[in-house]
């Protein structure tokens, strides 16, 4: 199978999605183990919460866009 190299670049903003959200669904395990008796408190930041909701969103439009190209151009499209 020839790989082209949009192809790579997709497979590796698939693959940083899943270790993003990976490593941040642990360490909200991480914290809320830690101290199991405190208060509910938020566990991210605001500001925290902006920065992962804006690179994951952007990830995820650039995956979605690649993938609508890639379908488009296997069903005939003029794939320009």
């Amino acid at each position: 199978m020839k790989w082209i190299t949009v192809d790579v670049v997709a497979l590796a903003l698939a693959a940083s999605l899943f270790l993003i959200l990976l490593l941040v669904g642990v360490a909200i395990i991480i914290v809320i183990i830690t101290a199991p008796n405190t208060l509910p408190r938020a566990v991210l930041g605001e500001n925290t919460t902006q920065v992962l909701t804006g690179a994951i969103s952007g990830i995820i439009g650039v995956l979605g866009s690649y993938i609508g190209h890639r379908l488009g151009k296997r069903d005939g499209g003029s794939g320009s």
